[in-house]
């Protein structure tokens, strides 16, 4: 499972050069956690899940857990299993 970006509370600044420092380290952090998403390969899920919620990304290893079309990479739109 990936790294998840919760947006904080954005301070008030008296000067702009602290706002830029702020907004370039929360920028790196973001950038941080969306490269790690990138790089984390999918493990192949072998067993269907109790709750499935729109936007879910799964990679099914299309025998245990097989959600229409076989092994591959499916996100869960709409209620139903979309191969990507």
């Amino acid at each position: 499972m990936g790294l998840k970006y919760n947006s904080p509370n954005i301070p008030k600044f008296d000067k702009l050069e602290d706002l830029i420092i702020y907004l370039d380290l929360e920028f790196r952090r973001l950038a941080n956690i969306i490269n790690r998403n990138i790089d984390q390969p999918y493990d192949p899920a072998a067993a269907n899940f109790d709750k499935f919620t729109d936007g879910m990304i799964i990679y099914a290893d299309g025998t245990n857990f097989n959600p229409g079309a076989g092994r591959g990479l499916y996100i869960r739109n709409n209620n139903q299993w979309e191969k990507l």
